[in-house]
């Protein structure tokens, strides 16, 4: 008995690393999505190209994810697990030196594209393979662990593009960077990911077959429309900031820091009550969500009350997300993975409708930028309606 004590103690230790490991995986693979954004004036100017194509590094990233994803997933769902993610991360790595070393706009989309293929695999992969690292009881926390080096590249990604592009002179510096990084959690996931860790096999008909489920259907719809709310109005953050709030530049950096450290508490505490409580803490985020960004137009002439309506609204942003995560993988039953991979387009889908949608806003005049956030709200809304029409009779009433 003590034997088996100390095996399973020495397991669940390791697998902990592991966790750590896939944090940092999704820390390297979320920074390198922003990482540019700061910097697409002084792209655009080396490669002498317009700054609206420069822009493309950025947009076209997130739709290659969305399409990639599930894509690639279905390709690769008979490879063993763990070889796979060193695989992918390999490719991180080469695609990342070939954008620090390129001087021609074409290869430097061209690998970005590459870095946004292997994205969307690894980290529908690394979700079901944290959930599966520890027990059922705990596994909306273990991919609370593995997304919380998503939100702290959602802090942390653009001002560390700057920092490292201004200190160097050089906007290939955070490509090699990110390199050196993905280098690093490359030897992490060899060396702490269990070599067992492969996923009962399925076939890519039974993967496919989860989707005739109308509840994931519009599960999924509810994420995109949820995590799309957030975008209508953050894409315009800093105008609003700048040009309704009356904040000075020079703030806005420290603002959006705020926003960043709502995103990682919001995914902790979500994280925490999902394993218990999904739907009530997707229903109860999503509400705050609506609540925040449909009343922020009323604290904009005290800096303050915004500065916390931004931390609340980030803490909102994210905490619906591991619940809708562990509710999707856990109606996918045994055949989890295109089903994550599903989750990471509905992400960016979201991300791009969203600022679409608010880019419709503020070209329809009216109140502009200043109303992105409330029409934001009501994204939040229809998100809670589609995600009640998801919940029938049963074990969903029980959460």
């Amino acid at each position: 008995m003590a034997i088996s004590t100390r095996i399973d103690q020495e397991r669940t230790d390791a697998n902990r690393f592991a966790l750590l490991a896939m944090a940092m995986t999704s820390f390297g693979v979320g920074t390198t999505e922003t990482i540019v954004t700061g910097l697409l004036p002084d792209i655009a100017g080396s490669l002498s190209v317009p700054l609206s194509s420069a822009g493309l590094l950025v947009s076209a990233y997130a739709w290659c994810v969305a399409i990639a994803a599930p894509t690639l997933t279905a390709l690769t769902l008979r490879v063993p697990k763990k070889p796979l993610l060193l695989v992918l991360l390999a490719i991180f790595v080469l695609a990342h030196v070939v954008s620090a070393l390129s001087g021609s706009y074409a290869v430097l989309l061209m690998s970005r594209c590459v870095a946004a293929a292997v994205h969307g695999v690894a980290m529908g992969i690394g979700v079901v393979v944290s959930a599966h690292l520890v027990d059922e009881r705990r596994r909306a926390k273990a991919v609370g662990v593995m997304l919380s080096g998503i939100t702290l590249a959602n802090v942390a990604g653009v001002p560390l593009g700057l920092f490292l592009g201004h200190a160097f002179s050089d906007w290939h510096a955070p490509f090699w960077a990110i390199a050196g990084w993905g280098g690093l959690s490359l030897l992490a996931l060899w060396k702490t990911l269990p070599n067992d860790v492969n996923l009962h096999v399925t076939s890519v008909a039974s993967e496919v077959a989860v989707f005739r489920d109308g509840r994931m259907l519009l599960s999924y719809a509810a994420m995109i429309v949820g995590f799309g709310s957030t975008f209508v109005g953050f894409t315009y953050i800093a105008p609003i900031l700048e040009g309704v709030a009356a904040f000075p530049p020079s703030s806005v950096t420290w603002v959006l820091l705020v926003f960043g450290a709502g995103l990682s508490a919001g995914n902790a505490a979500g994280a925490r009550y999902a394993d218990t409580w999904p739907l009530r803490t997707a229903f109860v985020s999503l509400a705050c969500l609506a609540c925040v960004m449909g009343s922020l137009g009323l604290v904009y002439a005290t800096k303050w009350a915004v500065v916390a309506y931004v931390f609340l609204w980030g803490v909102a942003s994210y905490a619906f997300v591991p619940a809708l995560i562990m509710r999707i993988l856990t109606r996918a039953g045994r055949a989890p993975n295109l089903a994550s991979a599903m989750n990471v387009s509905a992400f960016n889908a979201g991300i791009g409708g969203g600022a679409l949608v608010g880019s419709l806003v503020v070209k329809g005049g009216g109140a502009g930028v200043a109303a992105t956030p409330a029409v934001g709200a009501a994204g939040a809304v229809l998100a809670i309606v589609l995600l009640a029409l998801s919940v029938k009779a049963g074990a969903d009433r029980a959460e």
